[in-house]
């Protein structure tokens, strides 16, 4: 039994053809996230609803809790919420609590911003918890790159750099007292090869330019201060460009990984790429000679199309198992014959029979996974999809549809039924599910759903076991 489940293994792993890591991240001192995010799904979060034109918050079971009298409001993120009013007195945008209590004013909206994959507030350019606790000086002030990361100015300490969502500084640049410092930070928002996270750094300093390109994790510089103007591209690629006047001069360009610069392309008129992302796989394209060529990270050699086409079922075997795992385990899509599976570890976690899988995004995976101890995925079979708890081994609902919608920032699924025609709406923490007709219109938000009739003359909302709580 063991040796014919060993060639089964070994089988797999050689038609491996998909390697999609989903990483479960626990809460550590590092940039993580797991459960940072869980006040934006809280189910008991009050409800924004609209009354004779002004907005105000009502509970789950329906009773009021702040009569309406806002021109809009956002969602309750924990405690705190976002309102407007068309006040001018001590600012129109405005942060309240549970009770209706105004905490803050502001002028502008941009001196608000809450973000909700990391649970942290930015009013006025400083930085606070989900408890509205500042995390930073009151002589620091921040703003917003991307990936949870932000430049920040300490102009007390004579100090520019980089901080994370936690309040924590990874890289700093000291300048002295009667120097004109100013900083410009730009991160790659599109990475789907690792989860490193480098920056672009620009100083200007004494009316000298300079950029450099560093880990905004550990703060390692891995591309030393030049006089150069660097651009970011996807999958922490990095073109090195001068400028003139409008020109831009291509000079190199590279790719980043492991605080390493792992492949560096002289010239210009070269398009520079990646062919294949999870099998590390760079595609350079001559565009002046019409010539490609493939260059794989792994092995570190140079290939035609044809010869990488042979090589193809070797590479995605690789690529797949060279995947950096960086916590407990993963799991990877497999395909045979054209269908999918999955994989972990080694060992055949689903069969490959499905026409399409698909995870969850990665904040709402990670609440349900904290929340219920269910490990979500969505495995599509002849359009019938089938929500499934990887971690308990069963089925938790069904659609017939030709797809389903899910959202980052709500546990809500979406779908249309292929039979019927009907809309279906499902709850993964209430497990509940509601049909509705296909003439109305479905919003799904945090921890409720409006369906807005035909017409757009009446609204309806619902909680996250699907009971209706009021209607507009």
């Amino acid at each position: 039994m063991k040796k014919r489940n060993l060639i089964i293994v070994i089988i797999v792993l050689i038609i491996l053809v998909i390697g999609i890591t989903i990483f479960m991240k626990n809460k550590s001192e590092d940039n993580s996230i797991l459960g940072s995010s869980q006040s934006m799904f809280d189910s008991d979060n009050l409800i924004p609803i609209k009354k004779d034109g002004k907005w105000g918050y009502m509970s789950t079971e329906g009773k009021m809790i702040i009569e309406p009298k806002y021109s809009s409001a956002t969602d309750f993120y924990g405690d705190y919420a976002q309102v407007t009013t068309e006040e001018e007195n001590d600012g129109k945008f405005i942060v309240i609590n549970k009770k209706g209590e105004e905490l803050y004013k502001f002028k502008y909206p941009y001196d608000i911003e809450y973000l909700p994959v990391y649970n942290v507030w930015i009013l006025d350019n400083k930085l606070y918890d989900s408890n509205l606790k500042p995390l930073i000086s009151d002589d620091i002030e921040v703003y917003y790159l991307e990936k949870g990361y932000f430049e920040y100015e300490d102009e007390d300490k004579n100090v520019v750099g980089i901080m994370n969502w936690q309040g924590k500084s990874t890289y700093e640049y000291k300048f002295k007292s009667d120097d004109y410092i100013n900083i410009d930070a730009e991160i790659d928002e599109d990475n789907w090869v690792n989860d490193e996270v480098y920056a672009t750094i620009g100083i200007e300093e004494n009316d000298v330019e300079k950029k450099a390109i560093i880990n905004c994790k550990t703060g390692k510089v891995v591309l030393d201060f030049i006089e150069y103007d660097i651009l970011t591209d996807d999958n922490n690629i990095f073109k090195v460009v001068e400028r003139d006047d409008s020109d831009i001069t291509i000079i190199y360009q590279i790719y980043i990984e492991d605080d390493q610069i792992a492949y560096k392309i002289d010239g210009e008129d070269i398009r520079f790429e990646f062919y294949y992302e999870d099998y590390k796989v760079l595609s350079i394209e001559y565009e002046n000679e019409d010539k490609t060529e493939y260059y794989s990270l792994i092995d570190k050699k140079t290939y035609t199309r044809d010869e990488l086409e042979d090589e193809r079922e070797r590479y995605e075997e690789i690529g797949t198992k060279g995947i950096k795992q960086i916590e407990n385990f993963a799991y990877n899509i497999f395909s045979k014959d054209g269908k999918y599976g999955i994989i972990s570890d080694g060992k055949v976690i689903i069969e490959a029979k499905y026409d399409e899988i698909e995870f969850l995004p990665y904040e709402t995976y990670v609440y349900v996974q904290k929340t219920l101890n269910k490990q979500i995925v969505l495995l599509d079979k002849d359009n019938e999809i089938t929500v499934y708890d990887l971690n308990n081994k069963e089925e938790l609902f069904k659609f017939n549809a030709y797809s389903v919608y899910t959202y980052e920032d709500s546990t809500y699924i979406y779908a249309e039924d292929l039979k019927s025609g009907e809309q279906i709406v499902y709850n993964l923490i209430s497990g509940k599910s509601m049909n509705i007709d296909n003439n109305s219109h479905i919003y799904c938000n945090t921890n409720y759903v409006m369906v807005e009739d035909k017409n757009g003359e009446n609204t309806t909302y619902y909680n996250t076991d699907l009971e209706e709580i009021y209607k507009e």
